[in-house]
């Protein structure tokens, strides 16, 4: 399983080098309204009222979810993003006041998570980086947050290696496609 991990990773993280090179600063800039619209979109057709929401900040690599955080503060969300510890788990900070550490267990507030993920499969399995740093964050979570999983349109796949340690997504958001709960019944839907 951890060779098929290390072979996905491996091509998907050639896949995000080669757009990131590609990409204009104005391509980078309409995927992230792109998001952020989706997002709002999915909030208001859920008729989600603000509360506690984590995110993250991306790599250059990674789809843009800056314009993301923005709107959910401006929505009067609060919004909590991760430090990686040493043991390369995950505490959380107010994006308001980053100075004072929250803990592990602050993720378990988030009513809306957007996680990270390298690919997200049509049933909501997600692989990271590796480090397992957000399968234990989600450990974490309330029962019933609603957990998406930001990729890039291309990397949401048939199927992705996951074990049974690996927590499932409940949606994925793309760029092109929006937020789509999961499962999907097909890649066209």
């Amino acid at each position: 399983m951890t060779n098929d991990k290390d072979e996905l990773r491996a091509r998907l993280r050639a896949g995000r080098r080669a757009r990131r090179d590609a990409w204009t600063r104005q391509q980078r800039e309409q995927a992230a309204e792109a998001i952020a619209t989706a997002l709002a979109a999915h909030l208001d057709a859920r008729h989600t009222p603000p509360g506690v929401a984590a995110t993250y900040d991306p790599l250059p690599s990674e789809p843009p979810v800056e314009r993301a955080t923005q709107l959910l503060r401006e929505r009067g969300w609060t919004v909590l993003h991760p430090t990686t510890l040493d043991d390369l788990d995950l505490s959380w900070h107010s994006v308001d006041d980053p100075d004072t550490d929250l803990g592990l267990d602050a993720i378990a507030r988030a009513r809306l998570i957007l996680t990270p993920a390298m690919a997200v499969d049509r049933d909501g399995h997600r692989i990271g980086k590796g480090g397992g740093c957000y399968d234990r964050a989600l450990r974490r979570s309330t029962e019933g947050a609603d957990v998406i999983a930001l990729v890039f349109d291309d990397e949401v796949l048939d199927a992705v290696p996951h074990e049974p340690h690996d927590r499932p997504v409940g949606a994925v958001l793309t760029p092109s496609a929006g937020v789509r709960a999961l499962p999907l019944r097909g890649l066209g839907d």
